[in-house]
């Protein structure tokens, strides 16, 4: 696999990065994940937009050809990769120390294939809780998200793919790299932007699809509870869309879509088709 680190290709096993980096030193930087379908980056301009605002929220300047190279870079390494189906990793620090805050600012993009999608996913309540009120507004990505990873190592060391992170006061927020949806009685439920949750990108599009479908949209402040009484449970994430969840903890639903959301997930669909 190539990475592409400020407009070079190397193979990943010979990149390095400087360990006064802010980015590693720190584990100060920002990224985003997009979703590659053949072989381009799916939703790529909102990708780029929440990108900026989480810059412009840390103040690490870019310049006025900064997102068309970007662009131009990750064509660049999707087709030296040959990625068809795969995911694009951006991430984004304020560069080397020794510099000063964003003098010299280091950008690196990963790829990686996906070969096969999953068909569904599987969830735990885990024990690492999400701070509330959110630190950072809900728009910002940081690489060095260490609840996330917490969450989801415990959930795959308890035998699920992922985990869901409450608040210390037991309100949801969401999943260890998702967002998530429940429906009840034909409507969708989901945590609101002030229940310490990333705006996810195809969490905005699946409330937007299901709006265009006339299917009711309820954002907000959700308990466990909340979530343990719903007919079906969903999760959303740049890469794997709306997926349905087979087994939260011990409760198991059935591999049956309700008609509303095979309607949202085509709808989806058409989005992510007008994307590209």
């Amino acid at each position: 696999m190539f990475l592409d680190k400020n407009g070079n290709l190397e193979l990943a096993s010979a990149a390095n990065v400087s360990i006064f980096d802010y980015g590693f030193y720190y584990g100060f930087s920002v990224y985003e994940t997009c979703f590659i379908k053949d072989s381009k980056a799916v939703f790529l301009k909102d990708h780029f937009k929440r990108l900026q605002f989480s810059l412009d929220h840390f103040s690490i300047p870019t310049d006025s050809n900064f997102y068309f190279n970007l662009e131009e870079r990750i064509q660049k390494i999707i087709s030296k990769n040959e990625i068809v189906l795969g995911r694009l990793r951006i991430i984004v620090s304020a560069g080397d120390i020794s510099s000063g805050f964003g003098k010299n600012i280091t950008s690196i993009l990963l790829t990686e294939k996906i070969l096969k999608e999953p068909e569904s996913v599987s969830l735990t309540v885990t024990n690492i809780k999400k701070v509330y009120p959110a630190v950072f507004p809900p728009s910002t990505k940081l690489s060095s998200n260490i609840a996330s990873l917490l969450s989801i190592i415990e959930a795959k060391k308890s035998g699920f793919d992922e985990g869901i992170m409450l608040t210390h006061n037991g309100i949801i927020t969401e999943g260890s790299y998702c967002n998530l949806f429940w429906l009840k009685k034909n409507i969708l439920f989901t945590p609101s932007l002030d229940s310490s949750i990333l705006s996810g990108i195809t969490r905005d599009k699946i409330i937007q699809a299901a709006k265009e479908n006339s299917i009711e949209v309820r954002e907000g402040i959700y308990t466990l509870n909340d979530l343990l009484s719903a007919e079906k449970v969903f999760i959303s994430s740049s890469t794997r869309g709306l997926l349905r969840v087979n087994k939260l903890d011990n409760l198991e639903y059935e591999n049956i879509l309700p008609e509303i959301i095979e309607k949202i997930q085509l709808t989806y669909q058409k989005y992510l088709k007008d994307s590209l």
